[in-house]
């Protein structure tokens, strides 16, 4: 088999047969039993480094707002909660630099919102604008963190 097709190959396993692979999940543990396998038939040897980590389902939620539900989709590993409060919006890191986020639920969008957040822990790239929302939003005392996509532009405030 050329290189091209064993690399297609691959992928196709990878990506189309086993999926989205989440931390955790059955689905990544399929995928490092295929990549082992895939080594050793190389005549490699390896090693697992096994840890125990939580994996993350989707349960749904809604948001009550003026007296309309609003079906949210949780971000992977997020918390649930059932908090009520004040919604605030930013959009900027300006704007949330100087919203009181005490005790408010706060709705990121725009500029906040074009991208996910790299995890606080994650050492091989953390942009500096992150880890300063973050702060902001963690210090600030924020009851809850919103964010809407380009698609759920009609709930905005």
């Amino acid at each position: 088999m050329d290189q091209k097709n064993e690399i297609q190959r691959h992928l196709q396993a990878l990506c189309e047969e086993i999926g989205p692979r989440p931390t955790g999940s059955q689905a990544n543990r399929d995928a490092v039993s295929y990549a082992r396998r895939q080594f050793e038939a190389y005549g490699l040897t390896t090693q697992l480094q096994e840890f125990d980590c939580m994996d993350w389902s989707r349960n749904g939620g809604t948001l009550k707002a003026e007296g309309k539900e609003i079906p949210v989709m949780p971000a992977p590993y997020s918390k649930g909660c059932g908090v009520q409060g004040e919604i605030i919006r930013a959009g900027s890191l300006e704007e949330l630099r100087k919203a009181p986020l005490s005790g408010k639920i706060v709705l990121l969008c725009d500029g906040l919102a074009s991208e996910p957040f790299m995890p606080k822990s994650f050492v091989f790239w953390n942009p500096d604008e992150h880890k300063e929302i973050i702060s902001l939003l963690e210090n600030g005392g924020a009851l809850a963190v919103l964010t809407v996509s380009l698609s759920a532009g009609q709930y905005l405030p």
